[in-house]
């Protein structure tokens, strides 16, 4: 965005008036008006904490005026803070949303992006539990960073501090406090061009290049790194007041990411990125299924619980082709296996039918977290009782249930690795092979096998092309 040009203003905004008048707020319709902007991202806490809000029945009250005293906290430190910096507008959702008219509600949610993206800057209140809090909280006695002279002549502009050491370090992280773990924040971190994080013990200032804190530290912030995998993955473990909002919420950053990658969404996924975007396994136990939007199978926002994307390196497509339905569906073209039987994924010692296996089998189970599942983590076994492989189901199965015939999907294929490499370290008396074929897999239930109609129900990976001599190319469709 031209930084040189002020940008058009949302729908709605609240007008503030400079430093220099008496302090009145109005809501204000723009009509298209330009102006610079600030914006407010912040928690609403529970209902009993619910901030201001405008409601069909005070719309236009609040066109002539805003009552300062019914404003909460965070949205008066708000108001001081923007009225600081210069600027006369300010756009928070609760007020500049009508909240009970519902098409209001749709059409300006999915403007979130945009709004967020051309404001000035975003205000965060990112450890205000909810908006009554304020944006300054009361801070540890041992936070503040004392300066130390400096008796260099060379270089008496560098500033050198000492502080006590932290105990609580999350007090001043953004990514620690409740503001991020609000799922529509996600958005709101991402598209900002400049951000002002007010934590417990910190003031931190965030554009697209750097973050910093109040003291000069610069910093590393997870939460504004802009891959898709990796936002998907945060956002997935973030709490919504209603779970039909699990797509919903992100809608404002897929429009404004469409435009940039010239690449299609579809429910979660970039088809661009397909399969890769396909190998997600859940990182907690799901215990009670949940899909309320009766989302398909395949796409990690039909899960209730967060998702980790499967580690994959140097691998290359295997599926011959990949076609999307406006219905929701997936048809792949690529090889397809009956799984013979799955065992418990105990610490029982692997006995693997292919030499060099044991080791990658091992390295790969620990750097996926999948044993962070339990009942969902399994070991896939071949016809001869050897263990081949592993997999983590999308929802427990409890320990007298029988599982139903499932199928293996090649998705993925490495790069063939040395089985002497240090994570693929053959246990001593094992015949060693030279190479070793790893491949990301799909686990599927049918639902017709006439059609060649699957539905998801797991994810894995297995070891050695010999796994696969006896499978076919087939078309399936994913559900």
């Amino acid at each position: 965005m031209d930084d040189t040009q002020e940008p058009t203003l949302p729908k709605r905004v609240i007008k503030i008036s400079p430093l220099e008048e008496p302090l009145r707020l109005r809501l204000m319709i723009s009509h298209g008006k330009t102006g610079r902007y600030a914006t407010l991202s912040h928690c609403w806490g529970p209902p009993e904490m619910s901030p201001l809000t405008t409601t069909s029945h005070n719309f236009e009250a609040h066109l002539k005026a805003i009552d300062w005293a019914k404003l909460p906290k965070t949205f008066q430190d708000t108001v001081h803070v923007t009225r600081q910096l210069g600027l006369t507008y300010l756009w928070i959702d609760s007020i500049c949303i009508i909240q009970d008219d519902t098409e209001d509600w749709l059409t300006e949610s999915a403007k979130m992006g945009t709004v967020y993206e051309r404001s000035e800057v975003t205000i965060a209140a990112s450890h205000s539990v909810h908006s009554w809090q304020g944006l300054f909280l009361n801070r540890s006695s041992q936070s503040p960073p004392i300066p130390l002279p400096n008796f260099d002549p060379r270089s008496k502009d560098l500033c050198i501090y000492a502080e006590a050491f932290l105990k609580d370090y999350a007090a001043i992280q953004p990514e620690s406090g409740p503001l991020a773990k609000r799922a529509w924040a996600t958005q709101e971190w991402l598209l900002a061009r400049r951000m002002i994080f007010y934590c417990r013990d910190r003031i931190l200032w965030s554009c697209q290049t750097i973050t910093q804190e109040e003291t000069g530290e610069k910093r590393y912030n997870t939460a504004r790194n802009p891959k898709w995998k990796i936002i998907t993955e945060h956002y997935s473990e973030r709490q919504l007041t209603k779970a039909t909002d699990r797509l919903v919420a992100l809608n404002g950053l897929v429009s404004e990411l469409s435009k940039r990658l010239n690449d299609s969404y579809i429910l979660g996924l970039w088809k661009n990125a397909l399969p890769d975007q396909l190998l997600w396994q859940v990182s907690q136990q799901v215990k009670e299924p949940s899909n309320p939007l009766q989302l398909p199978s395949w796409t990690w926002a039909s899960v209730p619980v967060g998702i980790r994307y499967m580690i994959i390196k140097n691998a290359k497509n295997h599926c011959r082709q990949i076609d999307t339905s406006v219905s929701g569906s997936i048809t792949i073209t690529a090889r397809l296996k009956r799984i013979y039987d799955l065992r418990d994924g105990g610490d029982h010692r692997l006995n693997g039918l292919y030499p060099g296996i044991c080791g990658a089998v091992g390295g790969d189970v620990y750097a996926s977290n999948a044993k962070n599942t339990p009942r969902m983590f399994s070991y896939v076994v071949d016809r001869d009782n050897a263990e081949c492989g592993w997999a983590v189901l999308d929802h427990s199965i409890s320990s007298d249930a029988s599982l139903p015939p499932l199928y293996a999907l090649a998705l993925m294929g490495s790069l063939t690795r040395k089985a002497s490499e240090q994570d693929y370290t053959v246990p001593s008396g094992a015949q060693s092979s030279s190479k070793i074929q790893e491949y990301w897999i799909l686990l599927l239930e049918a639902q017709d096998l006439a059609t060649h109609t699957f539905t998801r129900v797991g994810v894995g990976k297995v070891y050695g092309q010999e796994y696969w001599k006896d499978s076919a190319v087939q078309r399936v469709t994913l559900v």
